[in-house]
């Protein structure tokens, strides 16, 4: 998997310097992406019983709402520029200082990503590039996911893809 060597010496780089309209980049995205895709459906379910963290707990509630309100969305944005600074989000925020160095949950990861591409204020492109640097964060990981993490990890993919498409036609 030549990409996701890649997609480590991006992340660690955060993303500066890419070669995003080099031909043999973008084939090699693809074929890693549709691998990533029958991976994440042949890998069997998990039962995983996990105590999720402060910041999962509060991606999950505002999830669960058929509607953002002001709150939400501030809150959403503002959780949104730190995960692209930081290409990371922390289990425990108080005022959005971290109050702890651990890495947020892979099910906080994927409920962050369908959320932030419910947001309206955010353009196709900004979202382009979360949901890039958000399933490569995820592809280099060892998962072992529930049957809830593979079905919004692939509408994830899915979202990605359309996005990718639309810009890539222009």
């Amino acid at each position: 998997m030549i990409y996701k060597n890649n997609a480590k010496k991006f992340i660690e780089s955060k993303y500066r310097n890419t070669p995003i309209k080099n031909i043999k980049f973008i084939n090699d995205y693809s074929s890693s992406r549709k691998k990533f895709k029958s991976q994440i459906i042949n890998t069997r379910n998990f039962e995983i019983i996990v105590q999720y963290d402060k910041t999962t707990k509060e991606f999950y509630k505002i999830f669960k709402k058929k509607k953002f309100n002001k709150r939400d969305e501030f809150y959403l944005i503002k959780m949104y520029k730190k995960f692209e600074v930081n290409l990371n989000l922390k289990t425990n925020y108080r005022k959005f200082k971290k109050k702890s160095n651990k890495m947020i949950s892979t099910t906080g990861l994927i409920v962050f990503g369908l959320l932030v591409c419910k947001l309206k204020i955010l353009n196709k492109l900004q979202k382009l590039n979360f949901l890039l640097k958000l399933n490569d964060l995820i592809l280099i990981q060892n998962l072992k996911l529930d049957k809830f993490q593979k079905k919004n990890l692939h509408i994830l993919l899915h979202l990605e893809k359309t996005f990718f498409n639309f810009y890539r036609k222009r």
